[in-house]
């Protein structure tokens, strides 16, 4: 599992658009369900990838990264909002700021549960679960019918990536998911 490979950019990219695509209907979805239907409107309230794609965030900037290195940066077209339509604005705020992070959360902790999994059920080692994040070879690269090196790598990008996106929108930058959330904390 050293190095780049043409393989694991596939792999990374297809998690990275995943987790981008997750994030925003997540978004959508809530606002909806605090009486906004913006998103059912533009066509947000999907996990297609064409409703939630910005050409040069969420695919030239990511490819870069993946292939100059490994670091993917980038960003998806936001949901626009109507917070006038709003049932309870300040509560309404605080929660359709916070699905998308909570989203990216639940994907990574849904990407831990499947490697757990996959060992209890003994598709793969413990050892080779740990050996992920260090780079280690597979003890038994047979497993899963052969597809643990490639299972490993996607489940691997999907933590990474989902708590970056995580830790990322929560930092509190003007114009950002949890600026808005700090903005509506302070009314409280």
């Amino acid at each position: 599992m050293q190095g780049i490979h043409l393989g694991n950019i596939v792999l990374g990219f297809v998690a990275f658009l995943f987790s981008l695509c997750v994030h925003e209907f997540a978004h959508a979805w809530t606002t909806e369900r605090f009486g906004d239907d913006t998103g059912r409107y533009q066509g947000r309230i999907t996990l297609d990838p064409r409703a939630h794609i910005d050409p040069i965030g969420s695919i030239l900037f990511p490819l870069l990264g993946l292939v100059g290195g490994g670091f993917i940066f980038g960003w998806a077209k936001p949901v626009e909002v109507n917070p006038s339509r709003w049932k309870n604005k300040v509560v309404a705020n605080i929660v359709v700021s916070a699905a998308g992070p909570i989203s990216n959360l639940l994907l990574a902790l849904g990407a831990v549960l499947l490697l757990k999994l996959l060992v209890v059920t003994g598709g793969i080692g413990r050892g080779d679960v740990l050996g992920m994040f260090s780079g280690r070879e597979l003890a038994d690269p047979q497993a899963l019918l052969g597809l643990a090196e490639p299972v490993l790598i996607f489940l691997r990008m999907m933590i990474i990536i989902n708590l970056l996106l995580a830790v990322f929108n929560m930092l509190p930058i003007p114009r950002w998911t949890a600026a808005t959330s700090c903005r509506a904390c302070s009314v409280w």
